[in-house]
């Protein structure tokens, strides 16, 4: 091995990063979640650009379930109930 130290950005932690942007969690909140700092989430980003691609995907799942239960709950003439 060259000397360096190792990786913080293992599975697990990106797990953890992928699981809080599903929630539409910011960087800081999914960095928290994950335990690392923003500037190694920022930096694997630049390195990984199919990841940070994944990520900003990810932060749209509240706002198309929310979309989704909005419309369905039209459709179905269903305005006072959430599920």
């Amino acid at each position: 091995m060259a000397g360096g130290r190792p990786t913080v950005m293992t599975e697990p932690v990106i797990a953890k990063l992928e699981a809080a942007f599903l929630l539409g969690c910011t960087d800081q909140e999914a960095c928290f979640a994950a335990g690392i700092v923003p500037s190694t989430l920022y930096r694997y980003a630049e390195a990984n650009p199919e990841f940070s691609e994944r990520k900003e995907t990810l932060k749209q799942n509240p706002i198309y379930k929310a979309r989704n239960l909005i419309l369905s709950a039209i459709e179905g003439g269903d305005t006072a109930s959430a599920h």
